[in-house]
């Protein structure tokens, strides 16, 4: 599939092309004497999200005569042109297609045409954290396709009047790039750090509650048959219980595990490096503590009572079960108490698509954005109680979040 091409048959300039026996996108410049110049992007980019892509070349034939951008990282590998410098197209640019061979499947946008090489910090600058914004402010730019409007003309909104026209369908799509609710998270080591809040959950006060976060975790960095806490707290009466407590097999699986009148566990290995969601539910009756879990949007513990009554009597913690226990290592993001049974439209909702979105219409109680917003190492509470969390043994914050 061909994205972007200048020129046609035998006198192609430049094409842009998702090369599917690598799974990778390719740039290809031909230099004036036909010799080709490719370079391959390292990253997925089938991965259903929006990418930015930049090429530059300086028509000369240092060994960053070609450079490319993928989401304004510069790849490691460049070309060279030859003496010849860059091939004269004597036919336009293609949005879409290489002509009589092959079509683009897919969505593009904000496509721009320059007449100088961008620097990096140009190029950091355009992609602006993955949202397009105003191109005007650089002198150099000769086209600008916003594909903004109606009808099958596509507007230059550069300084060279080249509109384009959209044939054969096309049609105008409201899927842009925008920026992910979620870009921080918090990465801990599961030694020693942990995030205290100031929130006592105690169950004469909170009588019901809900727990919701998003983790990430992976075999390499876990041990066997040990209890991680995404969150938690101490629990009176069994004391290895803790909101949100993850054990691990001896293949280092890891589930949730609720111990009470019995043991239930959830089935997800959630130690396979992708981000989980999980809810647990906690509402407290006379026969005790009715605790329900959600693995990713779907129940997967049902009506496990605990112990006795085993309410919370604690602070809350995110990292650990307390100070010294417990210690989750991995990444934890977006993480809410809610004061109520959260139901299961409401955790079907938070859910989503499998990435986060704002919780402010369910009325947590504390809401950790963990990064977003935040100024190391206080934790800001989005939430109602006004309970900022304090990062302990970590000051840094990871860009890897649930995408």
């Amino acid at each position: 599939m061909y994205p972007l091409t200048q020129g046609s048959g035998s006198q192609i300039k430049y094409y842009v092309q998702f090369y599917a026996p690598i799974n990778r996108v390719r740039v290809l410049i031909f230099d004036g004497s036909s010799v080709s110049v490719a370079i391959d992007n390292t990253q997925v980019f089938n991965d259903g999200q929006w990418h930015n892509l930049t090429f530059t070349t300086d028509a000369l034939t240092t060994t960053d005569g070609v450079k490319v951008y993928f989401d304004s990282n510069l790849l490691t590998n460049k070309g060279t042109l030859s003496n010849s410098g860059i091939r004269s197209a004597s036919s336009g640019l293609f949005i879409g297609q290489i002509p009589n061979t092959a079509r683009f499947n897919g969505n593009i946008d904000e496509v721009s045409l320059f007449n100088s090489e961008l620097s990096q910090s140009d190029v950091t600058s355009i992609y602006g954290g993955g949202v397009p914004s105003s191109l005007s402010s650089y002198s150099s730019l000769v086209s600008w396709w916003r594909f903004e409007g109606s009808g099958t003309t596509a507007t230059d909104s550069g300084s060279g009047g080249n509109d384009g026209t959209l044939v054969n369908g096309v049609t105008r799509s409201t899927d842009v790039p925008t920026i992910p609710f979620s870009t921080k998270s918090i990465a801990l080591d599961g030694v020693d750090d942990y995030v205290s809040t100031g929130l006592n959950l105690s169950y004469t006060t909170y009588p019901n509650v809900s727990f919701s976060c998003w983790i990430k975790m992976d075999k390499a960095s876990l041990n066997t048959f040990t209890s991680y806490s995404p969150t938690g707290a101490y629990v009176q009466v069994f004391p290895n219980s803790s909101p949100i407590r993850i054990y691990t097999d001896g293949s280092k699986n890891a589930y949730v595990r609720i111990q009470g009148n019995g043991t239930s566990n959830t089935t997800t290995d959630l130690a396979d490096g992708n981000w989980h969601h999980i809810v647990q539910t906690c509402r407290y009756e006379a026969t005790g503590t009715v605790c329900n879990v959600y693995i990713d949007g779907v129940q997967e513990i049902t009506n496990q009572l605990f112990l006795s009554y085993a309410p919370i009597t604690g602070d809350f913690f995110v990292g650990a079960r307390t100070a010294t226990t417990q210690f989750f290592v991995g990444g934890i993001d977006e993480v809410a108490v809610f004061d109520s049974e959260l139901s299961q439209s409401d955790i079907t909702a938070i859910y989503g698509t499998g990435v986060p979105t704002s919780l402010s219409t369910y009325n947590p109680l504390l809401w950790y954005r963990c990064g977003d917003g935040d100024t190391s190492p206080t934790l800001t509470d989005n939430g109602s109680g006004g309970n900022d969390g304090t990062m302990t043994n970590f000051t840094t914050f990871s860009t890897d979040v649930p995408t």
